[in-house]
């Protein structure tokens, strides 16, 4: 592999797995810290509130680990890799498209937005499969 695209696989797992795992994180945090909340309420408006938290934060749980495993997928030459990165990359950059339209100058269109658009294209080019489909010939 040419040195240019090493450097550009690993700066995508790396982005992957630093982002993926980042969120995956803070995800567990909030849900069992809004669990604990939970159970230890009384308010029927603070347990639907509660609720709606619990359940934003499932579904950002599924989102940060699909895109740590795009990352680890990346880093073992899985083409189950590319194409999981290619959709989480198409899930942030509408999600950060209709933060726009709320925020002009929201912070996630260039910290998420941007470089999840780049490693939608880096995932979708040609070379790219063929470099996966080497690798994953020169493992089994």
């Amino acid at each position: 592999m040419s040195r240019r695209k090493s450097t550009l696989k690993h700066a995508v797992e790396l982005y992957l797995i630093i982002v993926g795992g980042g969120y995956t994180l803070t995800s567990v945090v909030a849900l069992i810290y809004n669990a604990q909340w939970l159970l230890t309420s009384s308010e029927q408006a603070e347990i639907r509130g509660l609720r709606s938290e619990i359940s934003d934060n499932c579904i950002m749980l599924i989102a940060a680990a699909a895109t740590l495993s795009a990352g680890v997928g990346i880093y073992k030459y899985r083409r189950w890799g590319l194409v999981l990165a290619a959709v989480m990359s198409l899930a942030a950059i509408a999600e950060c498209v209709a933060a726009s339209a709320i925020e002009p100058w929201e912070y996630h269109t260039f910290t998420i937005g941007l470089p999840m658009a780049a490693i939608m294209l880096w995932a979708l080019l040609p070379p790219t499969w063929g470099k996966f489909q080497q690798e994953s010939t020169k493992i089994s």
